[in-house]
């Protein structure tokens, strides 16, 4: 519990400062607007990239994860597709667009 606690508590606690400081008006919406679309479209993706590419391909990909992760999402998309065509009763294109959302995760 501890790791987790002191993997998550600085990112919540720059979470608070940002709100804080927004808040207090240190920094304007403006620029709080324009440093989340900075963190969100190049730091974030940077960070990852730069995390996956000092691991071992094999250590990223995990075959049985991989299936688990598929055969899940698979089941959730034919599980989304039912429920749309017997409750919406939409054409089938509509029925696939509401299961690819009921299926994609984050």
């Amino acid at each position: 519990m501890a790791a987790i606690v002191s993997i998550t508590a600085p990112i919540f606690l720059l979470i608070a400062l940002g709100f804080v400081a927004v808040r207090a008006d240190w920094i304007p919406r403006e620029g709080a607007l324009a440093m989340g679309r900075y963190v969100l479209r190049f730091a974030l993706p940077a960070l990852v990239f730069n995390a996956l590419a000092k691991r071992p391909l094999g250590e990223m990909l995990v075959p049985q994860f991989l299936v688990v992760y598929v055969g899940g999402s698979l089941l959730t998309f034919t599980v989304g597709m039912a429920v749309s065509t017997v409750l919406r009763r939409t054409r089938p294109l509509g029925n696939a667009f509401f299961g690819m959302g009921v299926s994609m995760s984050n």
